[in-house]
């Protein structure tokens, strides 16, 4: 069963990647005091039906001194003088038996929509699957944009059956969706345009047309038309599109428009979408919480449908302002890069506040977009991403209720990092109830933390001669093999020119696997020593300035050791030579640590230790001490592995912050294990790691 998380997303996660915009960038949080309402207003939902809603409403202005103007539904604004006025009206009609929610009329609005054509993406996984004989691969369809798609690979859209008959209607509720776009002619049904006809007059002439492009880049990626020798894919190509306009061309909107257009959703049939049921909403909007609209989404979830919000653009956990996805009743989406990192826009929520529920590729998403195609980033992306995904569930399993398709959605993702909660990424194929197994991973240098492209991974089943797979990293250093015959040990050989050749076991045990590692270059100086470190799977970290530093210690003199560390950048340093790799500073991007420093001895007889030493300056809680944090050492000798070890789990006491190793003997040439933890009383002098 789902965790009943708290998992709303982020307001405005709709922008693409960016977080930072004068308007108010990916979060109604950012908006100025001044400016997160409507002066002088109040939005009210009244109690019984919707058709006792204007006379309930004039009664409740008439109370209170105000002029009452009824919306749509249950909907209505009180117009007063001032904000003064409005703010002491709202203590009193909370009290008022007739009004069901209250609140300021508050701004809902998109961040700046950021073009992200120009930045490098994978792209291309589809192409290079069938190229390296994956198998199976079940649904190729012939959109010729489906190789810059990668969210479609990331997601295993290519290893499903066909798209599923009669899927669910899927409500985009947002800037308007361009209905005559070449890639969504014939599936978008036009509900009702809450910014030009406020008040349900039928005063507006095109209906629900976006003017600014963000709902339609949302409607391609949900549900695409698909197999049309055109354009991009939807994740959902049978699914139709009902677009209800609540956001104006400039991406703003209000508590009103959104909740009108919530409440025109929830009366929404089959008969307003082609004959399917409109049981998914797509909130990628945000602002601050308000009563109306979570009045609104309670209802739609009485009726059995799923609102899925995105959790939001501003690279933080804190709920307020990112509402309607901070509301526990939503469907919280957060957004992942594509090597499986969270995006570095995207919000998270922590074990202490759980309230995210869900993860799916949101950088640079190629969807349709006015009449053209275009790349955009943020969790405004990602939601959409889950709103299709939702859509397939549903279809092959109609029976299921809406609370059902999201365990399913959930239970079946895939591990992700840099989410301090273990938030998991979509996996369509498993979801739809696939059971290939799956190795991933991303291959770094280890000397200077940066991804390596190109490289070749070879994939076998320990005690199988036969390669299960032989393919090679991607633009973002990440390479997948998706079919292997069961769970196990598999060895995964990474090789590249000019990078050591590594191979690791690893033991899967789940249907996904993330196998990430960390290479050295090549040393062609005879006698080198080299270590590297990583961190694997979930990192205990998050906070910029917490780093593992390796250290190099000289113990030939125990009064006085001398202490070489890669944070330093020491380079040929007499009379050790040790030629240190660039400090990765290692959180700051939050997703990746790894380290190595080598050593060129110039001459014979000298013995040197190596540690991992944790900084605990800034606070590291004791949770995240080192021990039992999945870290990784490799001690290489003239670029062969030496000796493997993982971080001990014990002891994990608040001093134990430190990793020793063991001894490199220059003069043997030989390596000493010690892999013991130490406290911060056990380092050599010369280490600095307050």
């Amino acid at each position: 069963m789902r965790k009943k998380y708290i998992l709303i997303p982020t307001i405005l996660l709709l922008i693409s990647s960016s977080l930072f915009s004068p308007s108010g960038s990916a979060s109604g949080a950012d908006l100025p005091a001044e400016r997160d309402h409507v002066p002088g207003q109040l939005v009210i939902r009244t109690k019984g039906a919707p058709g006792q809603a204007p006379g309930k409403a004039a009664a409740a202005a008439q109370s209170v001194n105000a002029h009452a103007s009824h919306v749509y539904g249950k909907l209505s604004v009180l117009q007063f003088d001032n904000d003064a006025q409005a703010q002491k009206a709202l203590l009193k009609l909370r009290n008022n038996p007739d009004i069901e929610a209250v609140s300021l009329n508050y701004i809902y609005s998109l961040g700046p929509e950021i073009e992200e054509s120009g930045r490098p993406r994978s792209g291309e996984v589809a192409a290079e699957m069938l190229d390296e004989g994956y198998d199976p691969l079940v649904y190729i369809p012939d959109d010729p944009m489906g190789d810059n798609q990668w969210h479609l690979s990331m997601i295993q859209y290519f290893l499903t059956d066909p798209p599923e008959a009669d899927p669910p209607c899927i409500v985009v509720i947002d800037t308007g969706v361009n209905y005559n776009h070449p890639d969504l002619t014939g599936k978008v049904y036009q509900g009702h345009d809450f910014i030009d006809d406020p008040n349900n007059l039928g005063i507006d002439t095109d209906g629900p047309m976006d003017h600014n492009g963000h709902g339609t880049h949302v409607a391609g990626i949900a549900a695409g038309n698909t197999n049309n020798t055109l354009g991009i894919s939807g994740v959902s190509p049978n699914s139709n599109i009902l677009a209800v306009r609540v956001l104006d061309a400039g991406g703003s909107g209000s508590t009103a428009t959104v909740v009108a257009g919530l409440e025109w959703a929830n009366a929404a049939t089959s008969a307003d979408c082609g004959g399917q049921e409109p049981k998914i909403y797509n909130l990628s909007l945000g602002g601050p919480d308000s009563d109306a609209v979570n009045a609104a989404i309670s209802d739609a979830v009485v009726l059995n449908r799923i609102v899925a919000a995105a959790a939001g653009n501003s690279n933080r956990s804190a709920k307020i302002g990112n509402y309607p996805g901070a509301n526990p009743d939503t469907f919280t989406v957060a957004s992942t890069e594509d090597n499986n990192h969270r995006s570095y826009f995207s919000n998270y929520d922590k074990p202490i506040d759980p309230w995210v529920h869900i993860a799916a590729p949101g950088s640079g998403i190629l969807s349709t977009y006015f009449s053209d195609y275009r790349k955009l980033s943020g969790t405004s992306m990602a939601t959409p991403v889950i709103a299709g995904a939702a859509a397939r569930v549903w279809a092959k399993n109609p029976t299921m209720t809406a609370l059902d398709v999201q365990d399913q959605l959930i239970n079946t993702a895939m591990p992700a990092k840099g989410f301090p909660n273990n938030t998991r990424v979509v996996n369509l194929y498993k979801a739809l109830g696939g059971t290939l197994l799956t190795i991933q991973g991303e291959v770094v240098n280890a000397g200077t933390n940066k991804i390596i492209k190109g490289a070749t991974v070879v994939v076998k089943k320990v005690g199988v001669k036969t390669a299960i797979c032989n393919t090679t990293t991607n633009d973002a250093g990440f390479y997948v093999c998706d079919n292997l015959p069961a769970t196990g040990k598999y060895r995964v050989k990474v090789s590249r020119p000019g990078i050591a050749t590594f191979s690791r076991v690893f033991i899967v045990n789940d249907d996904l696997y993330n196998a990430n590692l960390a290479l050295s270059k090549v040393i062609t100086t005879p006698g080198s020593w080299t270590a590297t470190i990583l961190w694997e799977g979930q990192e205990p970290f998050n906070a910029v300035g917490k780093e593992i530093d390796l250290w190099f210690v000289n113990t030939t003199r125990p009064s006085s050791p001398i202490c070489y560390s890669t944070w330093r950048n020491k380079m040929d340093a007499s009379p050790w030579n040790l030629l240190m790799s660039k400090d990765s500073w290692a959180f700051r991007s939050k997703t990746r640590m790894t380290e190595a420093g080598w050593v060129k001895p110039s001459y014979s007889g000298k013995s040197i230790q190596v540690w991992a030493v944790l900084w605990d300056h800034y606070n590291w809680p004791a949770k995240s001490r080192i021990t039992n944090s999945n870290l990784t050492a490799v001690i290489y000798k003239n670029n062969k592995v030496v000796r493997r070890m993982q971080v001990p789990k014990f002891p994990r006491n608040r001093l134990a912050d430190h990793w020793f190793l063991g001894t490199i003997n220059l003069g043997a040439g030989t390596w000493a294990t010690s892999n013991t933890i130490k406290t911060d009383a056990q380092l050599p002098s010369c280490v600095i790691y307050q």
